[in-house]
């Protein structure tokens, strides 16, 4: 998803068995992670971009899979500019 600089990606997450879960966006020729979450199975927060980009929300099962339920929501800057 393109989000500018200050667009939030508010996200959570339940998984029936541990994953890798991360949020990432390419920068010239490097991969950068600004969320990452190892052998999880539920997590919640707000990121907030700093860098406008094209960002990936990713999810990797082992061999024997997942179930997962989630929600992701983005909030654009203009939306809460005035809070």
């Amino acid at each position: 998803m393109a989000l500018r600089a200050g667009d939030r990606i508010d996200y959570r997450f339940a998984s029936s068995a541990p994953l890798d879960f991360d949020i990432r966006y390419r920068q010239a020729n490097a991969v950068l992670s600004p969320i990452v979450r190892e052998h999880s199975t539920a997590d919640s927060g707000i990121f907030e971009a700093h860098e406008p980009a094209r960002y990936c929300v990713d999810w990797q099962a082992g061999a024997g899979g997942a179930i997962i339920d989630y929600r992701i929501v983005v909030r654009r800057e203009a939306a809460y500019s005035s809070e």
